[in-house]
């Protein structure tokens, strides 16, 4: 998922609407495949909106119905960026995780929680996730640069 979503970024585009009912997994052989969906919001980088709600209760309202968007999209802090994507495949681990595991990985539980900063800038980029993710499971992760 996060090599999905690496590439996506690589390629000049952001998704936009990173959320679990956006991925699919597959089974390939001894190991699960996530896929990402639904690209109708997806923009190029430089393209990304501004969120234009009117007031403070229609902004929580909105947190609250769409809770993997991040909160300066919400807030209209910042348009839709690589960093709002960073927050929402965080959301979007952490529900999948918790949904199947009842959030007992504990060498997860950090990485959800940086990518759910309130503040951009806090989050960890992509590729950080991808290798600190190889290395806690001891996987071979495969990166197109």
């Amino acid at each position: 998922m996060f090599q999905g979503l690496h590439a996506i970024h690589h390629s000049g585009y952001i998704h936009n609407d990173i959320k679990p009912n956006n991925i699919l997994v597959e089974a390939k052989g001894d190991h699960l495949n996530a896929v990402i969906t639904d690209y109708g919001k997806s923009s190029v980088h430089h393209k990304g909106i501004f969120y234009k709600l009117q007031n403070e209760t229609e902004k929580q309202n909105h947190l609250k119905r769409y809770p993997h968007l991040a909160p300066e999209l919400v807030y209209g802090d910042s348009p839709q960026s690589i960093f709002t994507d960073g927050y929402s495949i965080g959301y979007t681990v952490k529900s999948i995780l918790s949904a199947k595991f009842g959030g007992n990985l504990s060498y997860l539980k950090d990485i959800c929680q940086s990518s759910l900063s309130g503040h951009s800038c806090n989050r960890p980029g992509l590729s950080y996730l991808i290798d600190y993710l190889s290395r806690k499971t001891r996987c071979q992760v495969y990166s197109k640069q």
